[in-house]
C-alpha cells in the first residue's frame, strides 16, 4: 500500500513539473491562437455580420450563388469561390469572450509599452 501511494505521488509530481510551460511558450501559443482566430474564424469589417466570431470552421470548396441589385433589378454576378464553411451557433456568447480577450490583450500591451 505504501509503495502504491509513493508511486502515485511521484507520478503526480512528475506530471505537474513536466506539464509546466514558461512565459515565452505561453506567449507564442497566445499569438498563434490569435492569428488563427483573426484569419479563419472572423471576417473583419464594418458591414452587418462581419466581426462575429464563428464557433466552428469546416473545409469546403464551393462556389456561391451571388446576386446583387442594380437599379432595383436582381442580377446574378460572378460567383465567389469559398474554401471554408463557417458555423456560428451561439455566436453572441463567443463574441463576449472575444471582447474580453481583446481587452486583456490591450491592457497587457499597454503595461509593456508595446501598444501602437
Amino acid at each position: 500500500m505504501k509503495k502504491t501511494i509513493i508511486i502515485l505521488i511521484i507520478s503526480v509530481l512528475f506530471c505537474t513539473v513536466k506539464g509546466q510551460q514558461n512565459g515565452a511558450d505561453l506567449e507564442n501559443k497566445y499569438w498563434n491562437y490569435r492569428d488563427r482566430l483573426v484569419k479563419y474564424f472572423t471576417q473583419i469589417g464594418d458591414l452587418p455580420g462581419q466581426g462575429i466570431t464563428a464557433a466552428q470552421i469546416y473545409p469546403e470548396n464551393r462556389y456561391s450563388d451571388s446576386w446583387q441589385y442594380v437599379n432595383g433589378i436582381k442580377q446574378k454576378i460572378t460567383p465567389k469561390q469559398y474554401k471554408y464553411k463557417l458555423l456560428f451557433g451561439d455566436a453572441v456568447v463567443d463574441q463576449g469572450y472575444y471582447l474580453a480577450v481583446l481587452a486583456s490583450e490591450l491592457k497587457l500591451l499597454e503595461m509593456q509599452g508595446l501598444k501602437n
